[in-house]
């Protein structure tokens, strides 16, 4: 663990820090806590890691904590500082409203905030949040809109319409062209979406 990351668990604990979607009640301490891990973990990870597709410990905490205070509270947290739960937070929104997770990667195009990820494999690697969501929101509207029927994204199940390639081009287009205009990787982007 960093010091950064030491000082922002104390710095909670000790002042009594309201959270980004914090509820008044008994649950105050473990959403506190959860909140604290997981901003303050090394990487993100998808739900399944390493070769045999082992639950993640960090994945189950990122449960809790949307268990605790509501999907629509958790999706809140891509306005917070902590990189890691924006990341989270984006993925949920993404299931929700691809529209509104397209609108999230416009106003992020002037930061840098850099995260760590693991994913299915082992692999661990450093890349832009922006890179990460980019490549997530690519793979997410290829799933819903050009192969559509049931699939599994992020260990969730999903049960979208027939598919829908018309859109599918459109939306890749306005994306294609965003990723162009803005200097972003394509293809590291193109590595990591499907």
């Amino acid at each position: 663990m960093t010091t950064r990351q030491i000082i922002l668990i104390v710095f909670a604990h000790v002042f009594a820090i309201k959270l980004p979607g914090q509820i008044p009640g008994n649950h105050d301490t473990l959403i506190r806590r959860l909140y604290s891990e997981i901003s303050s973990s090394y990487d993100v990870q998808s739900r399944y890691i390493g070769c045999y597709g082992n639950l993640s410990t960090l994945y189950k905490k990122v449960d809790t904590l949307k268990q605790q205070i509501g999907l629509k509270l958790f999706t809140e947290y891509f306005n917070s500082s902590s990189v890691n739960l924006k990341y989270y937070a984006f993925i949920e929104i993404l299931a929700l409203d691809d529209e509104q997770a397209f609108n999230l990667l416009v106003k992020e195009v002037s930061r840098n905030d850099s995260i760590n990820f693991r994913f299915a494999g082992q692999n661990v690697d450093r890349a832009r949040l922006l890179d990460l969501v980019t490549a997530e929101y690519r793979g997410f509207i290829k799933i819903k809109y050009y192969y559509g029927g049931g699939c599994t994204y992020h260990a969730r199940t999903y049960m979208f319409k027939k598919r829908d390639r018309k859109t599918w081009r459109r939306k890749q287009t306005t994306l294609l062209r965003f990723i162009e205009m803005n200097g972003l990787p394509q293809k590291w982007i193109d590595s990591y979406s499907f």
